[in-house]
């Protein structure tokens, strides 16, 4: 009887498997055609151009999604990290100057490319190859729509920001703003990328009608996720006075006052990121992630023109436009769920790390007196950063645990 149910478990896996990746084959060549069209147009950096194709071809290739799906993540994480660390080596070796820029391309390219393709002969034991019909492929086409709306959205509304930069101030102006926005960055896709971990997992609860037990994971979850949200957000802006001079050299110090905005931006965006992966997906609620996404896009360029035609703030003016318009889409985003969960609970208390957050600041600062080089002080911070932050808040972490086994 088990291995009966198991049998069939894995033709029906089989059978979406062969659906949604022949939606995603059509479409990835439909948009390498197009960008066929746009080689054979492109007069500049054609050499560029036709190399970064890879990419477009590696998106064919790609069936991560699937692996998050079954939350089979051992596999994903050593292909990403031994290619990653491969694709690093690789720039080192053979990129020196600037003449080298197809190189890198290349590399990063092909790199993208060979960890997709890695993922294939792990494939065969999962599924069962069979052919799809046009009506079960059509039927994944609503859905995945409502998910790429917003996900445009949200990509025009990062490229406006540089954009409206170029066009209403001056590039120098949109170099802080794009070298702040990458600090801010980089640490924000692992806070993000953690949370579509999760996504699986309380999809399973919510189709399986385990909701009250789905609801203790988004409370843990969260809880976990603003622990080091504040953490990194707050580590940053307590840092940033060494960090920026000693990462980007002379003439950066106006990013240092974009990361001090940019870090309330990253601690609203991972809350977004949580709410959205946690609860909204999961429970079948793309149209308001869709709406919530262009209604902060459109409110994200207005603020934009104000600030930066009327007021000309500059980079300053962009990252304000984009701080209101990821606090709209979050606070949407928390009224809607607290109509059917009580989000706000773990929300207030998770901001019981913030006091460690800033007594974390004022001891980084005070470390910023030594005598010493700017790279050693930047060490000495972020390892006295780290050990203050994590020593208050042991004890509360583990009242929250014991609050957490009593109730």
């Amino acid at each position: 009887m088990y291995c009966h149910s198991k049998k069939k478990n894995k033709q029906l896996r089989s059978k979406k498997f062969c659906e949604i990746y022949s939606l995603q084959l059509i479409s990835s060549l439909i948009a390498l055609l197009g960008y066929c069209v746009v080689i054979f147009v492109s007069n500049e950096n054609k050499e560029i151009v036709l190399t970064q194709a890879i990419w477009i071809v590696a998106c064919v290739f790609d069936i991560s999604w699937f692996f998050f799906g079954i939350e089979n993540f051992k596999v994903t994480v050593i292909r990403n990290t031994v290619i990653k660390l491969l694709t690093v080596i690789a720039i080192f070796l053979f990129v020196r100057t600037a003449e080298d820029l197809w190189k890198y391309v290349a590399i990063m390219s092909v790199g993208t490319l060979l960890s997709q393709l890695a993922l294939w002969p792990f494939l065969r034991r999962e599924v069962i190859y069979c052919k799809p019909s046009i009506h079960g492929i059509l039927s994944h086409l609503k859905p995945n729509f409502l998910l790429f709306i917003p996900l445009i959205a949200t990509s025009v509304y990062h490229i406006m920001d540089k954009t409206m930069l170029g066009i209403f101030s001056t590039y120098e102006q949109s170099g802080f703003y794009y070298n702040a926005d990458k600090v801010i960055n980089i640490p924000l896709s692992l806070i993000t990328a953690m949370g579509t971990v999760m996504l699986p997992r309380m999809s399973a609860l919510v189709a399986e009608g385990r909701r009250e037990e789905g609801g203790r994971l988004l409370d843990k979850t969260l809880d976990l996720f603003m622990f080091l949200t504040y953490a990194i957000s707050l580590g940053i802006a307590a840092v940033a006075q060494e960090f920026i001079p000693a990462f980007f050299g002379r003439g950066y110090e106006e990013c240092i006052r974009l990361i001090y905005v940019f870090a309330v931006v990253m601690v609203i965006k991972s809350l977004s990121s949580i709410i959205r992966n946690q609860y909204l997906i999961p429970n079948n609620e793309e149209k308001v992630y869709t709406c919530s996404v262009i209604a902060g896009a459109i409110l994200n360029f207005s603020c934009n023109y104000m600030f930066l035609v009327p007021l000309g703030l500059g980079a300053m003016g962009a990252t304000l436009g984009t701080l209101i318009a990821e606090f709209a889409t979050c606070l949407f985003y928390i009224i809607f769920t607290q109509r059917r969960i009580n989000i706000l609970k773990p929300i207030i208390g998770s901001l019981v790390y913030v006091i460690p957050g800033l007594v974390m600041i004022f001891v980084v600062r005070m470390c910023a007196f030594l005598d010493a080089s700017i790279f050693v002080r930047l060490v000495i911070e972020i390892a006295v950063g780290a050990g203050v932050y994590l020593l208050l808040c042991i004890p509360i972490i583990k009242k929250k645990r014991t609050m957490s086994n009593a109730g």
